[in-house]
Formats: structure tokens, sequence, C-alpha cells
């Protein structure tokens, strides 16, 4: 049974714009109020903070594997150097050692023309690793002188033209596998 409520008056009459955000807070303005992008990012870092204090504190995942896969997921943006030397610090562990090689072993393994940059970052690390890290690092990369060659002749062709070949890189990864073989 539905009962019948009376409005007062001056209810009857809300005003919209005490129901619709400040839609100010969305765009750019002189106010320095944060644009509605700015918010999504700082947003997203939010909750990927908390989803990797969760995988800290709910599974076996230590903080150096984090940090590798942070360095080599597939942002356009290369590894920061705070972030490689924290990994090869971390690599000198022995139980960090293993999952560290774990995961740049995979991302080198997943080379392909369409989703090269994790490829590549963990290229740009391994190179971090062999001049910042401990010497195993060069042994336990032995089996993945193949895939590294392969890479040698990938070249990537932004939106601007601007060709990306990685030559210097993979001569240097190269050499040093070789010299420590």
């Amino acid at each position: 049974m539905l009962t019948q409520i009376s409005i007062p008056p001056p209810l009857k009459e809300i005003k919209l714009h005490l129901l619709i955000p400040d839609m100010s807070l969305l765009g750019n303005n002189n106010m320095g109020t944060p644009s509605f992008h700015e918010f999504k990012k700082q947003a997203s870092f939010y909750l990927k903070e908390k989803i990797k204090t969760a995988r800290l504190a709910l599974t076996d995942v230590t903080p150096a594997e984090l940090l590798t896969e942070e360095a080599t997921n597939g942002n356009p943006w290369l590894p920061d150097t705070r972030t490689m030397g924290l990994v090869s610090r971390a690599a000198f562990e022995v139980d960090d050692f293993w999952r560290i090689v774990e995961i740049l072993h995979k991302r080198l393994l997943r080379f392909d023309k369409n989703n090269w940059r994790p490829s590549y970052k963990a290229l740009i690390l391994l190179e971090h690793l062999l001049t910042h890290g401990p010497e195993s690092v060069a042994e336990e990369f032995q089996s993945d002188r193949d895939v590294i060659q392969e890479m040698g002749s990938f070249q990537y062709i932004d939106e601007r033209g601007s060709v990306f070949l990685s030559y210097p890189l993979l001569c240097f990864v190269l050499l040093v596998l070789v010299l420590l073989s």
C-alpha cells in the first residue's frame, strides 16, 4: 500500500546546481584546482599502491619482485635509475636474485613485435644488473642469448616517424655475456 507524502512548497523547488557537483573541478581553471585528468592519475596511483601493499601482505611477493615488475612493465617510459639501483642491490640476496631472474627470463622470452616494451625494459634492467649486480647474472642469462640477438633485428617506428633501435644496448649485453661465458 502506497502512502502519499505531501512536500512543502519550498522543497519542491530544488535548485539543480545543488545536485550537480561543481564542474569547474573537472576542467582546468585559473584557481589552481586539479583537473579531472590529474584526479584520475592520483586515484590510479593510490589504488596501485594499495594493491602492491595487499600483494606484499597476502602473498609470497617480495619488494624486489614488485620493483622488477614495475621496472619492466609495458608503460612507454624507461625504468628510473632509483628503481634499477634498488633491484640491483636486492639481487645480492639469494632469494631475491632468483625471483628477479625469473621475472627477467619471462619478459625476455615473451618478446614479440607488438608487445616489445616489457622485453626491452627487461634488457635495460639486465644491462644494469650486469654492471651493478652480482657476477652470477651473466651466467644465468647465457640461455637467453638467442632471444637477445633476435631483439637486435627489431626496430620500432612511432607515430611521428621516429625510428627506435636498440643496437648499442644489445651489443653491450651480448658482449658481456660472451666475455663471461
